[in-house]
C-alpha cells in the first residue's frame, strides 16, 4: 500500500505539464499570502475591533485621548498601540489574541461592570507585555534620538534622560496615556486583607514575629490582654524576638539604635532614621543600653539597646516577606502611576523620609500605609544593606 501511494505521488502526471503544475502552484501561493494578509490587515482594522461591543468602553476612553485626536490630526488605531508591526511579533500576538474568543464566547467582559472588575488584570497584562517587548508598539512611530529637547519642559528633559539612562521602557512612565487607569490600590489592599487574615489565623508560634501594622505594646501581659495602658508603639514589620507567652500575650525583644539625647525611640539602624518602635517618656527606663558609637557623618552618638516587652496575638505574623510584597505592590501602584516606581537604591534612608512626605498629598495612602512603604524603602536605601526583602 505505501509502494502504491508513493509511486502516485512521485510518477510524472499525464494530465499537466510541469509548467502548468508550477504556474497554478504559483499563483494559488500568491492567492493564498495575498488572502492571508488581506485577513491579517482586516483583523488590524478599528471597525473590526469595534465589531465586538465589549470594545466600546476602551474606545471612549480612548477618544479623550491625544492618541486619538491632536493638533497634528494623525491619530494612532487600536492595532498601532496593540500589535506590533513587525511580522514575526504581529504573528505571535495574532495567535495570543485566540485566546480572547474564549472569553468573548464565555462573556468574561461582556458588561461595564465586567469590564471594570477585570479592569487592573487585563491593564497589568498588556503592561507585562510591552515591557517585555520594550514597548515595541510606541517605538513604531516614537523615536527616542529624534526626541526634540528643546521644545521640552525641563523637568521632561531631566524625567526622560534619567529613565533611559535606568533602562526604563515607554509603558514604565505612560501607563494610562489612552485609557483609564484602573483602581491601582485594589493588588495591595488585598494583600492587607490576606495579611490581616494570616494575623488573625496565626498563633504566633515562631520563634521570631513581625506585626502587619504598627500595634502597642505593654509592660505586662495582663495589660496586654486587655489592651489597657499601653507603653509606646511598634511599627510594622520591626523584628520580635520571643521570649514567653500567656495566652493571647507574647513577650517579646526587639533591637535597635538609640540616639542620645532621643530616649522614646528605637531606630533599626546607627544613623539611619528607620523607625522600630516608640515608648512613652514614662517608660524609656525600660530600655536596656550597650555600648555607644560615634556616628561619622553626624558625630552623634548612637547606643545599641533593646527591650523587653508584651504584644498581642492577631497582629502579627512569621513572615516578614509578606510584610514586603505588600510594600512592593504599594510602590508600583501608588508611586508607578505617574513615573516608573523608584528603585530603592535611589536615595539614602534619610532621605527617604523627605521624598515620601512630599509626594503623601499626591498618592492615595493612608498614613499607616505610608510608614511601612517608608520602612520598605529605607531598608533597601543605597546606604543600607538591603533587608527589606525584594
Amino acid at each position: 500500500m505505501f509502494r502504491k501511494i508513493r509511486a502516485f505521488l512521485f510518477s510524472p502526471s499525464a494530465v499537466f505539464s510541469v509548467a502548468g503544475i508550477f504556474v497554478v502552484g504559483f499563483f494559488g501561493g500568491v492567492i493564498f499570502w495575498g488572502g492571508f494578509n488581506w485577513t491579517v490587515e482586516a483583523t488590524n482594522s478599528e471597525s473590526f475591533c469595534l465589531s465586538c461591543h465589549v470594545m466600546n468602553t476602551p474606545y471612549e476612553e480612548f477618544q479623550g485621548s491625544v492618541h486619538h485626536t491632536n493638533v497634528s490630526g494623525v491619530g494612532a488605531t487600536c492595532a498601532d498601540c496593540h500589535v506590533p508591526r513587525d511580522w514575526l511579533p504581529k504573528m505571535v500576538r495574532k495567535a495570543e489574541a485566540t485566546k480572547e474568543l474564549y472569553h468573548y464566547i464565555v462573556g468574561t467582559i461582556d458588561t461595564p461592570e465586567k469590564y471594570e472588575e477585570r479592569r487592573l488584570v487585563m491593564a497589568q497584562r498588556v503592561w507585562d507585555q510591552m515591557e517585555s517587548n520594550d514597548s515595541l508598539e510606541c517605538r513604531a512611530c516614537h523615536n527616542s534620538d529624534r526626541f526634540d529637547y528643546e521644545n521640552m519642559k525641563p523637568e521632561a528633559v531631566a524625567q526622560k534622560k534619567e529613565g533611559f539612562a535606568r533602562g526604563d521602557t515607554c509603558i514604565t512612565c505612560h501607563k494610562g496615556i489612552a485609557h483609564k487607569l484602573p483602581d491601582m490600590s485594589s493588588g495591595y489592599t488585598r494583600m492587607h486583607r490576606d495579611m490581616v487574615a494570616m494575623a488573625e489565623r496565626s498563633s504566633g508560634s515562631g520563634d521570631r514575629l513581625y506585626p502587619i501594622t504598627t500595634i502597642a505594646h505593654y509592660a505586662s501581659a495582663a495589660d496586654a490582654k486587655t489592651e489597657e495602658n499601653p507603653i509606646g508603639q511598634v511599627l510594622s514589620a520591626t523584628a520580635l524576638e520571643v521570649l514567653e507567652r500567656d495566652g493571647d500575650a507574647i513577650k517579646v525583644r526587639m533591637r535597635g539604635w538609640r540616639q542620645e539625647g532621643a530616649d522614646r525611640v528605637i531606630y533599626a539602624k546607627r544613623g539611619r532614621r528607620i523607625f522600630e518602635a516608640t515608648l512613652s517618656p514614662a517608660h524609656t527606663d525600660r530600655v536596656e543600653v550597650g555600648e555607644g558609637e560615634v556616628d561619622p557623618d553626624t558625630d552623634l552618638v548612637w547606643n545599641r539597646v533593646s527591650l523587653d516587652s508584651w504584644v498581642r496575638q492577631g497582629q502579627v505574623i512569621e513572615d516578614a516577606e509578606t510584610i514586603w510584597a505588600y510594600a512592593h505592590q504599594m510602590n508600583q501602584a501608588a508611586c508607578g502611576t505617574c513615573h516608573a516606581p523608584r528603585d530603592r537604591s535611589h536615595q539614602t534612608a534619610n532621605q527617604w523620609i523627605g521624598v515620601l512626605r512630599g509626594k503623601q498629598e499626591s498618592v492615595a495612602l493612608s498614613s499607616e500605609e505610608m510608614r511601612t512603604l517608608q520602612k520598605y524603602m529605607q531598608l533597601g536605601a543605597r546606604d543600607v544593606e538591603t533587608e527589606g526583602g525584594y
